[in-house]
C-alpha cells in the first residue's frame, strides 16, 4: 500500500520565523557629504552676495562664465576647476 504524504505528516518540518539581522550603521558623520554641503552654501551665499552688491546689471559680464559653466574653450584653456562646479 502506498501512503501519500501531506503537509501535516510528522516528518514534515514547521516553517522557522525569519531572522531578523541587525546592521550596524557607521557612526561618524558623513564627512565628504557635509564638506560637499557647505561648499555648495558656500558658493550661493557668495552669488546670492555679489549679485546683491554688485546687481545683475554690470555690463559685459556673462554671471554663467563668472560662476564657473562648463565652457569648453575655458576648459581646454585651463580652467579645469569647471568640470565640477556646474555639478553644483
Amino acid at each position: 500500500m502506498i501512503e501519500e504524504k501531506h503537509a501535516s505528516s510528522p516528518d514534515h518540518e514547521p516553517a522557522s520565523e525569519p531572522q531578523q539581522i541587525r546592521v550596524q550603521m557607521p557612526s561618524l558623520p558623513t564627512l565628504i557629504t557635509y564638506g560637499l554641503i557647505g561648499i555648495t552654501v558656500f558658493f550661493y551665499v557668495m552669488q546670492m552676495l555679489s549679485t546683491a552688491i554688485w546687481g545683475y546689471a554690470i555690463y559685459q559680464m556673462d554671471w554663467l562664465e563668472y560662476f564657473g559653466a562648463r565652457i569648453n574653450s575655458a576648459i581646454r584653456a585651463g580652467d579645469y576647476w569647471r568640470f565640477i562646479t556646474p555639478v553644483f
